[in-house]
Formats: structure tokens, C-alpha cells, sequence
């Protein structure tokens, strides 16, 4: 039997993140939700996921401020690098992307691994 992958999502827009949750499933993963940067950062401590997607400025809806992802990187940035797991961190604001993509974060303006 093959073993079910996992995913873990945060997400601000509830939208977004019931999206991202089916579009998951539909995929093959088991995805767990994360309302809060906090509950994001309790989960990935807390257990080893394959696949990360969040909002690069989680917690901070439409600014630039990307300071959860700065927090949560390091958590999974080893295991990303070695190509044990998918993360991709994404928002609709373009210049939060650039500012993401200057640190050499996973990340799209889109929602798509």
C-alpha cells in the first residue's frame, strides 16, 4: 500500500485556503489547514509534512510584510533543499513576491507547485 502524502496549508483568505485544500485531495495528499501563522508554525514543528503551501505574508493580509515567512523558512528550508519536500510560499501582492524572492523563498504569484 502506498503511503498517502501529507501537505500542510496557510492560507489568510479562507478561499484560498479551502482551494488549495481540495485541489490537494484531488492530487492525492492528505492536507491539514492552518488558520494562523501561529497554528502553521505549532504543525510543522510538531510533524514532518511533504508538501508546504502559504501565503508569503500569512497573518498580514495585502502587505508586504513577510515576517511569518522569514520565521517559518528555516523550519522546512533543509528538507526543501535536499528535495525531500515541495513547498511553495504564494500571494497576489507582487511585491511582497519580490521581496520573497531576493531571501530564495519557493515562490509564485500563482498556486501551482
Amino acid at each position: 500500500m502506498t503511503k498517502k502524502l501529507t501537505a500542510l496549508l496557510g492560507f489568510h483568505n479562507l478561499m484560498d485556503l479551502v482551494l488549495a485544500y481540495e485541489v490537494l485531495k484531488i492530487q492525492g495528499y492528505n492536507p491539514a489547514k492552518a488558520s494562523t501563522p501561529a497554528e502553521m508554525i505549532a504543525l510543522a514543528k510538531e510533524k514532518e509534512f511533504d508538501a508546504y503551501h502559504w501565503d508569503v505574508n500569512f497573518g498580514n493580509p495585502g502587505s508586504i510584510d513577510i515576517s511569518f515567512s522569514e520565521n517559518f523558512w528555516p523550519l522546512i528550508r533543509d528538507r526543501y533543499k535536499l528535495g525531500q519536500i515541495k513547498a511553495l510560499a504564494s500571494t497576489a501582492t507582487q511585491e511582497a513576491i519580490e521581496i520573497a524572492k531576493k531571501k530564495a523563498f519557493p515562490v509564485k504569484i500563482n498556486n501551482k507547485f
